[in-house]
C-alpha cells in the first residue's frame, strides 16, 4: 500500500484535526504491513513542515523516514538513459496519467505506485484518485476495516 501526504501530515502535524484519531490507528495497526510512501510524498510532507517555520523538523522527520524499517520509500523507476531520452520517457508517461484527469502532483504519486506494483492507495482525498488509476483507493478508516 501507498500511504499518502495527506495522511503522513495529518499523523505528525495536524493532531487536532478530526481525522487524527482514525489516521493514528491506522498508522499503528499497519506496522507489520507491506507500507510505502513514494519519494515525492516524502518531499511534499519536508515542504508542509518547512512552510510552517519547522525546517529542522522537517530535516529530522526526512532523515527518520529515509531510515525506517517499517515503511518503504519508494522511487520512479527510471531506467538509465541520456537525459534527452529520460525527460522524453518522463513526460509522455507522466502526460499519459494526466490525461485520465489527474494533476501533476498526484500524477507522479500514481506513477510511481503504479510502477512498483502497489495494489492501493490510502488517502484523505480520495478523489484525487479514484477513477484514475485501478489501485483501490481508501482513506485509512477504510483499509482498517478492511
Amino acid at each position: 500500500m501507498l500511504i499518502d501526504t495527506d495522511v503522513l501530515a495529518i499523523y505528525h502535524i495536524f493532531l487536532s484535526d478530526r481525522r487524527h484519531e482514525a489516521t493514528a490507528s491506522f498508522i499503528d495497526q499497519t506496522k507489520e504491513k507491506d507500507r510505502s510512501t513514494s519519494v515525492y510524498n516524502l518531499l511534499e510532507l519536508v515542504g508542509v513542515i518547512s512552510t510552517a517555520g519547522k525546517a529542522k523538523e522537517a530535516e529530522i522527520l526526512l532523515d527518520l523516514y529515509l531510515k525506517a524499517g517499517d515503511i518503504n520509500i519508494i522511487y520512479p523507476d527510471i531506467p538509465l538513459l541520456s537525459s534527452e531520452e529520460f525527460w522524453v520517457d518522463y513526460v509522455r508517461e507522466l502526460r499519459d496519467i494526466m490525461l485520465r484527469g489527474v494533476r501533476y502532483g498526484d500524477a507522479k504519486i500514481i506513477w510511481v505506485a503504479e510502477s512498483n506494483e502497489c495494489g492501493q492507495i490510502v488517502t484523505w482525498n480520495k478523489k484525487h484518485y479514484v477513477g484514475k488509476t485501478d489501485m483501490d483507493v481508501m482513506d485509512p478508516s477504510e483499509c482498517l476495516e478492511k
